[in-house]
C-alpha cells in the first residue's frame, strides 16, 4: 500500500516543525484524542525539545515488497520529555484498525537535534467498545530510550547520513515479507485424556514483539497486536499424553527506513523493522515438547473426576520467548493476549482422579499455563 507522505518544512536549525494534528474522530471509539509519548536519553534522562514522529503499522493485512509507509502526526517534547501527541487518523488507518479487531498499533520515531533518527518504540491502542478488550490495554506515558548515537551502522556511516540532513521526512519501505510459524501456546494433557483441545483464532489474538535495527544492533522496540482479522478459528486435537508447544502461521514485514531531502534524493538510514502484520488463518500445529512440573502442594490444583470435563477462555497466557525467529531475528509473543484461547479437557474413566494445575502458584482459572496429572 503506497502512503501519502507530507512534506514538512524545516527550520533553520534542521528541525522538523511540529504539526499538531486534529482531533481523533470520535467514530473510532475508546482510545481517547491523545498519546503521550515520553522520550530520555541513554542515560534516563528526560530528553527536552525534540520531534516525535508517529505512524501506524500496517498490522491487520499483508504486505508486498516496495510498500511505504510514513509518519502522520507529530509533537515536541517539553521540558519533562513528554510530547502530546494527538491522533488524527485517516480513514485508510481507520480501517487498518478495524481489520484487526479494533486494535491500531503505533510507531513512534523521536529525532535528535539535528533532525536525524534516534529512538524508536511501538504502542498498542484499543479502538472498539468492548470492556474486556479494553481492559488489555497498557495504560499510561508510551516511553523511548534514545541511542547513545543518532544513526550509525555497518551499513550507513554518520558523514554519509548528516550530508543528506536535514530530511524533508522519513518513511519505511517494505524489503521483503514472508510468513512463519509462530508459538501461541501450549497443551498439556495426562494419560487419562480422550480429548484435550487447544483453539485459536475466533476469539483469540495475540501480541508480538516488533524488532528494530539501530547504531549496527538489534532491540525490542514494543510489540504489535495482531487481531483475527480471518474470523475463523482453528486447533488441535492433542489426546492423552501430549505434551506440546502450539503453533500457527503469521505474516512479517522486513522493512527500511529512508530519508527524503531537497530534491527528492531517498537515503537508506541504516535501521531496520521486523514485525507481524496479520494472521493467516488455516492450521494450528504441535511443535518443541514442552515439560511440566511435577504436582506438589505448592501449586494449586482441581480434581476431576471419572468422565469429567473442563473448558476455559481465557486470557492469562504467558509471554513465549523466541516464539518466532523472522529472517534470524528472534521475537517472543503473547497469546490471548486481548481475547481468549479456548481450552477443552474431556477426562476419560480409567483413572478415578484427574488434576489440572497452573503454574506460578495460580489457580487453573487464572494461572498463564496449565499443566495436568493422573496422580
Amino acid at each position: 500500500m503506497e502512503r501519502t507522505h507530507t512534506a514538512h518544512r524545516v527550520t533553520a536549525a534542521g528541525m522538523l516543525a511540529v504539526l499538531l494534528a486534529a482531533a481523533l474522530p470520535s467514530s473510532v471509539g475508546a482510545a481517547g484524542p491523545g498519546l503521550a509519548v515520553g522520550v530520555v536519553d541513554a542515560t534516563g534522562r528526560p530528553a527536552a525539545g525534540l520531534t516525535v514522529l508517529v505512524g501506524v503499522l500496517p498490522t491487520g493485512q499483508a504486505s508486498a515488497a516496495g510498500d511505504r509507509y510514513g509518519y502522520t502526526m507529530q509533537a515536541s517534547t517539553d521540558s519533562s520529555g513528554v510530547a502530546s501527541v494527538v491522533l488524527a487518523l485517516t480513514p485508510a488507518e481507520r480501517d487498518l484498525a478495524a481489520r484487526n479487531n479494533d486494535w491500531l498499533n503505533l510507531s513512534m520515531l523521536v529525532l535528535d537535534s539535528n533532525g536525524a533518527p534516534a529512538g524508536h518504540s511501538t504502542v498498542q491502542r484499543y479502538l472498539g467498545q468492548r470492556p474486556d478488550q479494553a481492559a488489555q490495554q497498557v495504560a499510561g506515558v508510551a516511553s523511548v530510550r534514545l541511542a547513545p548515537s543518532a544513526v550509525t551502522s555497518s551499513a550507513v556511516g554518520v558523514a554519509t547520513v548528516t550530508a543528506l540532513l536535514p530530511c524533508l521526512y522519513y518513511f519505511w519501505e517494505t524489503y521483503q515479507t514472508n510468513w512463519y510459524y509462530t508459538k501461541v501456546g501450549m497443551l498439556n494433557s495426562a494419560s487419562d485424556t480422550p480429548t484435550a483441545k487447544f483453539t485459536y483464532g475466533a476469539t483469540a489474538d495475540s501480541s508480538i514483539d516488533v524488532g528494530i535495527l539501530q547504531s549496527g544492533s538489534w532491540f525490542i522496540s514494543g510489540s504489535a497486536h495482531i487481531g483475527n482479522s480471518v474470523s475463523v478459528a482453528a486447533g488441535i486435537n492433542g489426546g492423552s499424553n501430549y505434551h506440546w508447544q502450539m503453533l500457527t502461521g503469521f505474516n512479517y514485514n522486513d522493512d527500511f527506513l529512508y530519508c527524503v531531502a531537497q530534491g527528492n534524493s531517498h537515503q537508506y538510514m541504516g535501521q531496520e523493522r521486523r514485525y507481524a502484520t496479520s494472521w493467516r488463518g488455516g492450521s494450528v500445529i504441535n511443535s518443541y515438547v514442552v515439560s511440566q512440573p511435577a504436582r506438589t502442594a505448592s501449586l494449586p490444583a482441581d480434581w476431576f473426576p471419572k468422565g469429567g470435563f473442563w473448558d476455559r477462555t481465557s486470557n492469562q497466557f504467558s509471554k513465549v520467548s523466541a516464539a518466532v525467529s523472522a529472517w534470524g531475528l528472534d521475537l517472543g509473543s503473547q497469546s490471548g493476549a486481548s481475547t481468549y484461547v479456548n481450552l477443552h479437557y474431556e477426562f476419560g474413566t480409567a483413572r478415578s482422579a484427574h488434576w489440572l494445575y497452573g503454574s506460578s502458584g495460580a489457580d487453573i482459572a487464572h494461572a498463564p499455563k496449565i499443566y495436568a496429572s493422573d496422580s
